[in-house]
Order: structure tokens, then C-alpha cells, then sequence
């Protein structure tokens, strides 16, 4: 990996797409008040990158197998797994012999009915200490019938094939994946946040009681803000961006 870089994405299939850096319009569908004064939103549209089908294809499940086709064609052929060609034979005649019949496969089925994996095309390597959050793309709508499962890869130490699991929801209905719409989402995160344990050291406090001195008053802070009559929309997306410039919030 190039010195400085937190993340290195290698593309084997060359006609898969770009990763595209993660929009804070989700590529323009967010709506405008939203996207000019929800923060939280915003941020978690741009914090990642969009993941692209390799392949134009579609897909249709009839609740125990599932079919695939070109667009341009007319028949189904049953999914077992959709192999590229002319990648696999590039990919035998660059590998050491002992990789030989390793090459990653496009799009898998599974053992679980309606459930295929679906391979980007790329391999992601991250800076160590940093792993990939894969999940659907945040706040773009859905995409008809199916769903992405989510996953953390140790990027930082597993080098192999950058992929997610679909699950088509839906029997007898066309899934169509198209290269020009993501699939899913990766996003870095520390490693180390990656462990049970931290998620485990924390407290349920109930009751207004348990509300100190000091907790009135950062919510004071924030509702007064939100609340007043004179305050402007957008007042934690301000300060926020305040911050994010090295310059103290008012």
C-alpha cells in the first residue's frame, strides 16, 4: 500500500466499477431539509464508498433455486456460479501454481435458498488497525427486492476478494443488478472497535433522577439552541462543521 494511504482497493475484473467516494446527498436523492440541516444524515452518506455490481444481470428466485440472465437475453440459466471467462484465464496464467483454480468467482449461490454472494470485482486492503464495515448503502433508497446482509472484514489482515451476501425477498420477481447502481457500502472503522468487550462496558441509568447537575446542562445547551424562537435550523450541523474547520463552536 502507497505510504500515508488508509486504503488500497485492487481491481481484478476490469470492467467492474469504480468505488465512488460516499455522497452527503446520497447521490442526490436525499431530500433538501435534510441535507441542508440533518448533520447525522449527512455524515453517514459521505463516511464510505458505493459498491457497484460488476455485471449487468438479473436474477429471479422461485423459492428453491434461483436463475440468472444477461439483459439482452431471453433464457434463464439456473445460478450456481457465474464465472468470468476471460478473468479466469488471465488470472491461470499470472498465478503461482499452487493459487491455480482460485480465482474469485462473480456471483455464487449458496447453501441457504434466495442467497448469493455477490463478488465487486476488488480486493481491499486497509492501513493496519483499520477494518471494512460492509452494509447497504446509507440513506439511498432501496433497491427492489433484496436485502444486503452486513459484515467487518479485517481488512487490515484478510486479503481476498472484497464481496457481499444478498437475500432475494421476493419469488418469481425480477432482481435486476446493474453496474451503475450501488450495491452496498464500505466504510473503515478502527479495528479495535471491533471487539464484544467494549460494547459491554456501559450502564442503563433510568429515570429523571438519575439526570445530574452536569446532564441538564449539556441538554440545555443543545435544546435551547433547537428550541428558541430566534435560533436558525441547522444548529448542530453549524457547530459541527465549525469543528470540523479548527474553529470553536459559539
Amino acid at each position: 500500500m502507497e505510504e500515508g494511504k488508509k486504503a488500497r482497493f485492487i481491481k481484478l475484473l476490469e470492467q467492474a466499477p469504480d468505488p465512488q467516494l460516499g455522497d452527503s446527498s446520497a447521490m442526490g436523492t436525499m431530500f433538501t431539509r435534510a441535507f441542508r440541516y440533518c448533520e447525522p444524515m449527512r455524515l453517514a452518506s459521505e463516511s464510505g464508498w458505493y459498491i457497484f455490481s460488476p455485471v449487468d444481470i438479473d436474477l429471479i428466485f422461485d423459492g428453491a433455486a434461483t436463475f440468472w440472465k444477461l439483459p439482452e437475453d431471453t433464457a434463464w440459466q439456473k445460478l450456481q456460479s457465474l464465472k468470468d471467462a476471460h478473468f479466469r484465464s488471465d488470472f491461470e496464467a499470472a498465478c503461482p501454481s499452487h493459487l491455480s483454480g482460485t480465482a474469485p468467482i462473480t456471483i455464487g449461490s449458496s447453501a441457504e435458498p434466495g442467497v448469493l454472494q455477490v463478488w465487486s470485482g476488488y480486493i481491499l486492503e486497509t492501513a493496519p488497525g483499520y477494518s471494512a464495515l460492509v452494509r447497504d448503502p446509507p440513506n439511498l433508497p432501496k433497491l427492489e427486492n433484496f436485502e444486503s446482509y452486513e459484515g467487518v472484514i479485517h481488512s487490515d489482515l484478510w486479503f481476498g476478494p472484497l464481496l457481499t451476501n444478498i437475500r432475494i425477498t421476493k419469488t418469481d420477481t425480477i432482481v435486476s443488478l446493474r453496474r451503475s447502481a450501488p450495491i452496498f457500502f464500505v466504510q473503515m472503522m478502527r479495528t479495535e472497535d471491533c471487539n464484544r468487550k467494549i460494547h459491554q462496558d456501559y450502564t442503563v441509568d433510568i429515570g429523571l433522577d438519575n439526570f445530574s447537575k452536569s446532564d441538564w446542562e449539556r441538554y440545555s445547551k443543545v435544546m435551547e439552541k433547537s428550541l428558541s424562537q430566534n435560533s436558525e435550523k441547522g444548529t448542530y450541523a453549524r457547530e459541527y462543521r465549525r469543528l470540523k474547520r479548527g474553529k470553536p463552536t459559539t
